[in-house]
C-alpha cells in the first residue's frame, strides 16, 4: 500500500464514520454473516459489503459477537460485471459481527497469471445496521487497497443499502460513492431477492439492475458514458458440511448493458462459479 493511501485513509475515515453513524436511537438490526464473493447481491454473502461503523464513538459491546473465517474459491474474480483476474482465485476473509455492527477483512489471491499465489487486493469494510419504518438500512464504509498493483491506487467508498423485506422476498436499493481517489464515481443497484429452505440449508437468489456515473466508467473501464451498467443474477446454497463448517456453492452471472462498455472489455458476459467454506464461533 502506498503511504499516500494510508494518509488519506486516516484523514477521511473519521469524518466518514461520523456521517454513517448518525442513526442512533433506532432498534438494532442483527447484521447477516459476512464472508464471500465481493460484489454479489447478498449482504450475507459479500465480505466487502459487510462491516462496521462505530456509532457515536462509543465503546463496542462484544456481547453476542461472533468471529468467523471464510475461504471462497471462484472460477474468476468479477466485480460489478468487470473481470479482475484471468482465471481462478481464492478469496479468504476474516470477520467480526455483533448485534448492530460487523467488521470484515477480505482478500483476493489469484491462482493464475503474473500475480499467481500473491495477494493483490485487501478490502476493509465497516458496517452498521438498523431498522427504520419497516426498512432495513445498512450504511457501509469500504477501504479498497491493491498491493502489487502500482496502477491501482487505494480508495474509500461509502455505501448505503436499503432492504424492504416481504416474507421470503426482499427488495433492495444500494448507492455507492467514491470519497477519495475517484470522486464522483457512483454505482447504484436495484434488486429483488428470494430465499427458500431446502432440508438443512437454504437457497438464496437475486436479480440486480445496475447503473453508474461517467466517473465510475472512466475510472474502471476507460469509457466516458453513464446510465445503465449491467444486469446481475446471483444464487447461493447454504448448508452445513462438517460440524460448524458451512459450504456455500454459488453462481454469479453478469451482462454489460452499454454497447460502449461491451466493446471495451474482453467478456461483456461473465459467469462465475465457486464454493465458499465458512466457520464461525461466538466470542462470548
Amino acid at each position: 500500500m502506498k503511504s499516500t493511501a494510508l494518509t488519506q485513509f486516516v484523514k477521511h475515515i473519521t469524518a466518514a464514520a461520523f456521517l454513517l453513524s448518525i442513526p442512533q436511537k433506532i432498534d438494532a438490526l442483527s447484521p447477516p454473516a459476512c464472508g464471500g464473493m465481493k460484489g454479489g447481491v447478498f449482504s450475507s454473502y459479500v465480505a466487502p459489503r459487510c462491516g462496521m461503523t462505530i456509532p457515536s464513538y462509543a465503546q463496542i459491546d462484544l456481547s453476542g459477537a461472533s468471529l468467523g473465517v471464510e475461504v471462497d474459491a471462484v472460477s474468476r474474480y468479477v466485480w460489478r460485471g468487470l473481470e479482475w483476474s484471468p482465471g481462478a482465485a481464492a478469496q479468504p476473509s476474516l470477520y467480526l459481527t455483533g448485534e448492530r455492527y460487523a467488521l470484515s477483512l477480505w482478500s483476493n489471491l489469484p491462482l493464475t497469471g503474473e500475480r499467481s499465489g500473491q495477494v493483490d487486493e485487501l478490502d476493509l469494510s465497516l458496517n452498521y445496521g438498523f431498522d427504520c419504518r419497516g426498512l432495513s438500512l445498512e450504511p457501509t464504509l469500504n477501504w479498497y487497497n491493491y498491493p502489487r498493483q502500482s496502477d491501482a491506487p487505494s480508495t474509500i467508498e461509502a455505501d448505503m443499502t436499503l432492504f424492504y423485506p416481504l416474507q421470503n422476498y426482499s427488495l433492495s436499493l444500494s448507492n455507492s460513492l467514491d470519497l477519495i481517489e475517484y470522486r464522483g464515481a457512483y454505482f447504484g443497484s436495484f434488486g429483488a431477492g428470494w430465499s427458500i429452505a431446502f432440508g438443512e440449508g437454504w437457497l438464496e437468489t437475486a436479480m440486480m439492475l445496475n447503473w453508474c456515473s461517467t466517473e465510475f466508467n472512466q475510472a474502471y473501464s476507460d469509457v466516458a458514458v453513464s446510465g445503465l451498467h449491467s444486469l446481475t443474477f446471483d444464487a447461493v446454497f447454504n448448508t452445513t458440511l462438517i460440524g460448524s463448517i458451512w459450504i456455500k456453492p454459488h453462481i454469479n452471472l453478469n451482462y454489460l448493458l452499454q454497447p460502449s462498455l461491451r466493446n471495451a472489455v474482453n467478456h461483456p458476459f461473465t459467469a462465475v462459479f465457486g464454493a465458499a467454506f465458512n466457520w464461525e464461533k461466538p466470542i462470548q
